[in-house]
């Protein structure tokens, strides 16, 4: 146990040294080196995600054929994009799905319930942004509720 939090304290310490390094390079006092390599990280950075993107994008699209197996991917994609907005406890939340549709609900700190699906169409291009939609909606929900949400903001309409 204590070589795992040796090991992980070290890759922590590696992973700090190196971000203050880029933070140092984009800071230099000379205008011209800080942008080169804050165009240099960026680059790096916009590339990662893409590759994440596509990555993603391969992973849905080899498992469309296996319905079973695709639409559990969907649910645990959207299930970690909810993780990710990190909603205190006493909101409840599950995401499930019916035979017909992937179902996400929110029962938020005073009681009330926000439920929204969709059907999946095995196209992982529009079943990945149908998670998208439903992870931005379940944060407007909460921003709603917590009352940080700007006005002016964007929210998919309920089709009740």
């Amino acid at each position: 146990m204590r070589k795992k939090s040796a090991l992980l304290a070290s890759k922590i310490k590696k992973l700090q040294k190196e971000e203050e390094e880029k933070v140092m390079m984009m800071g230099d006092e000379s205008e011209e080196k800080g942008r080169k390599a804050t165009k240099e990280i960026m680059d790096d950075f916009n590339k990662k995600q893409k590759q994440k993107e596509i990555d993603e994008l391969n992973r849905l699209d080899m498992n469309r054929r296996r319905i079973f197996t695709y639409t559990d991917l969907l649910q645990h994609t959207l299930h970690e994009l909810i993780l990710n907005i990190r909603m205190p406890k006493e909101y409840e939340w599950g995401v499930w799905f019916d035979g017909k549709g992937i179902i996400l609900a929110i029962r938020d700190k005073n009681k009330v319930l926000h439920k929204r699906a969709f059907r999946p169409c095995h196209d992982a291009i529009h079943d990945r942004n149908a998670i998208k939609t439903l992870a931005l909606w379940a944060e407007d929900i909460y921003d709603k509720c917590e009352g940080k949400l700007q006005p002016g903001i964007w929210t998919p309409q309920n089709r009740n």
